[in-house]
């Protein structure tokens, strides 16, 4: 494990405001799809994993976990990662 995504969780018709809200505040946009109906929004409270970039190519995979009831999403490594070596994945 490398790092969890972190934000605030939230509903699908949620995110399609907030979404519309950022960019008209041209701001980055950070999320992170859950499930059908629960997003993680990191844009305002996130760590620093919603930097992480894609990939077609990645060197790291996600993985949802369920932790006493709360939803968690690792960043894990498929293989080494070599010093300076950008982290990313692939959006699903």
């Amino acid at each position: 494990m490398i790092i969890e995504y972190i934000g605030e969780i939230i509903r699908s018709e949620l995110a399609e405001v907030r979404e519309k809200r950022y960019e008209a505040q041209n701001r980055g946009i950070y999320m992170f799809r859950l499930d059908d109906q629960r997003v993680v929004d990191a844009t305002v409270t996130g760590g620093l994993a919603r930097y992480i970039n894609h990939s077609c190519g990645p060197n790291c995979y996600t993985e949802t976990i369920e932790v006493e009831r709360d939803m968690k999403i690792l960043i894990i490594s498929n293989r080494k990662i070599l010093r300076g070596e950008e982290v990313s994945y692939l959006y699903k």
